[in-house]
Formats: structure tokens, sequence, C-alpha cells
């Protein structure tokens, strides 16, 4: 097991590294100049010229580059913020904890219900409870997040004034927007739980665990569920992972002081280094889902270890 985590690492390092570069591509080639944006009308061009050639900006590509890559990978520094005027991890930082909790909170609502649902739906095939299921599944798809939020806002916030519409002062302010980017991933979890669990259940092993006499609550989950999971595992990590970039939008839509809202605030203000940090930090994030998704690969079903 040791040896399979170490090699999944190993693996996820070229992927950091092709991130880092396309990020800091990108954000050279976006329209606009950070230092116009931060004098505004009022600055003359010398000053601009002054202040590009302060904040390294005038520096070849290549330079500015390798200069940052070098300070994130051997320092572990993101450089510092044009417009804050502090270091990109500590304004992170600071940010950080509402983003992972909001992260978490759809996430867990997502798996626990998007399993819950689908393995009812299986057990309950054809029939209404099947149907009702799959159409409330097929909802979360359709409806985008940032819609749902201002739903969410309008009925429980507007009209019946039981939940906050906006900001974060505990776990309280995250309830809406974690339904909110959790809901579509609750669908797609509950439809691949279904379709997986009915293949299972036509298997040779499970009728022959059946006509020895086992329950059918045994049967299912000591049997089916544990093979069932496998090819669920897959849509949970795309799903946990997306959920990252979905709190971007939802912070804005809820007016959450989160990682998200910041780094939608430095593209406007072209603050490259929040930009360059907080993509990294999603990107991270990813690597981190996914390495644990090959673990859980190899806890339930051996076989992927051994191969």
């Amino acid at each position: 097991m040791v040896r399979y985590v170490v090699v999944r690492l190993l693996v996820a390092v070229p992927v950091v590294l092709i991130v880092a570069s396309l990020v800091f591509v990108l954000g050279r080639v976006m329209p606009g100049d950070p230092v116009a944006v931060m004098l505004g009308d009022q600055g003359a061009p010398e000053d601009i010229a002054r202040l590009r050639q302060t904040l390294g900006l005038d520096d070849p590509l290549p330079l500015q580059y390798v200069r940052w890559l070098g300070q994130a990978l051997l320092r572990l520094d993101l450089g510092d913020s044009i417009y804050l005027k502090r270091p990109v991890v500590q304004a992170l930082a600071e940010r950080i904890a509402p983003t992972f909790m909001l992260t978490a909170l759809g996430a867990g609502l997502a798996i626990l219900g998007g399993v819950s649902l689908g393995v009812t739906s299986a057990l309950h095939r054809n029939t209404w409870v099947d149907r009702v299921v799959m159409v409330l599944a097929l909802l979360g798809l359709s409806i985008p997040s940032f819609w749902l939020g201002l739903a969410l806002i309008l009925i429980f916030a507007v009209w019946l004034h039981v939940l906050p519409s906006s900001g974060y002062d505990g776990a309280r302010y995250l309830l809406l927007p974690a339904v909110a980017i959790g809901l579509s991933g609750m669908g797609i979890i509950a439809r691949m739980a279904r379709s997986s669990l009915l293949d299972v259940l036509r298997q040779s092993y499970v009728q022959t665990a059946r006509s020895k006499g086992l329950t059918n609550r045994t049967v299912i989950w000591r049997h089916a569920m544990r093979n069932a999971l496998v090819p669920t595992l897959t849509v949970v990590g795309l799903i946990v992972t997306s959920l990252a970039g979905g709190a971007i939008v939802v912070e804005s839509v809820f007016a959450i002081p989160g990682a998200g809202r910041l780094i939608i605030q430095s593209v406007a203000r072209r603050d490259y280094p929040v930009i360059q940090g907080g993509v990294m930090f999603v990107a991270l994030l990813y690597v981190l889902a996914n390495l644990v998704v090959d673990v859980l690969y190899a806890y339930i079903d051996p076989r992927v270890r051994y191969s």
C-alpha cells in the first residue's frame, strides 16, 4: 500500500508543474495591466513605468516564470499580492476557513445524500420511489448552483427569515451555500450509485449468496455495496474537486469572505500572484482528492493495488 501511495504522489508532481505553467501563462496573457488598476486614472505614464519596474513586471516572461516557480517550489513562497501588499500565502490562509468548510459541507451533502438516494432507488427499481428519486437527481443536475443560491436566498432569507442571506459568522451561514453547490453533485452520485448497484445485483455471486440463505440486508451491504462503490468512487472524486471550483462562484453570490471570492476579486484587479496562488491551491485540492480516491480504490479492491 505504501509503494502504491508513493507512486501516485510521484505521478501528481508533473500535473502540478503543468498547472503552474498554464496558470502563469494565462495570467500574463489576460487583458489589462495590474499597475494601471492600482493607480487608476490618476497614474501618470512615468509613475506606471516606475511601479512596473519595482514589481518586476518589466522583466522578460521566462525570467518572471523561473523566479516565481523557484520561489513556489523551493521556499513555498507564492510572492506578494500586488494589490494587498502582503504575502499571497497569508492572504489565502486568512480566507481558507470558510472555503474549506463550505466545500466540506457541500461534499458531505452530495456524498451522503447521493449514495442514500441511489441505493434507495436501486432497491425500489421501477416503483414510484425510483421515479421520484431520479426526477430529483435530474433537477439537481439541471439547476446551476448560482441560480439555486439566489432561489434559496429568496425563500429562506427573504420570505421565511430563518437563515442568513450573506456573510460568514459560523456554520449556520454556510447551510444555504452548501446546498447550492452540493445538490448537483448529489444528483450525479445518486444516478451512478443506482446504476452500479443494479449492475452488481445481477452478478452470479450475489445470486449465490442469496441461495445460501443470507438475508437481503447482508447480501446488499456486505457483498454488493463493496463492489458497487468502486465506480461510484470515481464520480465522488470528480464531484469533490468540482465543488472547490463551484465554491468560488457561490461565495460571490452569498458574499462569503472566502478564498474563492478573493480569487474573483484578484482577477478584476489583475493581481497575478493571488490568481496564480489561488489556482494552484485549487489544483492541489484536485490532486489530493484524486490521491484519496486512488487509495480508497486499493482498499476496497486489492486487485487495483496488485496491478
